[in-house]
């Protein structure tokens, strides 16, 4: 697979496209926000972390694990206060069970590292963010995308 600017575009846009087709979120912003979401529930979505796939590549290409992240948003003073967990949990099930459906987010990639063969799972961890004296509860998934043959191992 040629790794390029192209594939780099296509594969964040497979992302960002899986978060805009369920319609759980308001606001979908493509990389980590320096300022407060105004429209909620919102999900920011960004690139973490790269590196070979550990125990994919073969002798001939290196395959690579592409990390990214993404936050959603809930407003932390909505009413009723017993609602804004459930909503959470819910936004978040919807946004997992998405990449879980999709895992090759439309032929792009091998695979969405849903159970942690190569790494850190698919995952989400609940709690609070404070942006511009807005006060968010919030989820941060990690979403590790796994993609066969990048590097050439040949000269």
């Amino acid at each position: 697979m040629a790794f390029n600017q192209a594939a780099i575009a296509d594969l964040y846009g497979q992302l960002v496209s899986v978060a805009k087709t369920l319609a759980d979120f308001e606001t979908v912003i493509e990389h980590e926000p320096k300022a407060a979401p105004v429209s909620l529930p919102a999900l920011a979505v960004w690139f973490a972390g790269f590196g070979p796939a550990r125990g994919l590549s073969g002798l001939a290409a290196t395959s690579a694990r592409v990390e990214f992240r993404a936050r959603a948003y809930l407003n932390f003073r909505s009413r009723p206060e017993d609602g804004i967990d459930p909503k959470l949990i819910f936004v978040t099930s919807q946004l997992i069970g998405a990449f879980s459906a999709g895992f090759t987010l439309g032929g792009e990639v091998m695979a969405v590292d849903l159970l942690g063969g190569w790494g850190e799972p698919l995952n989400a961890t609940a709690g609070y963010v404070q942006h511009d004296e807005h006060q968010f509860r919030v989820t941060e998934l990690v979403i590790p995308v796994v993609i066969d043959d990048v590097w050439s191992q040949l000269p």
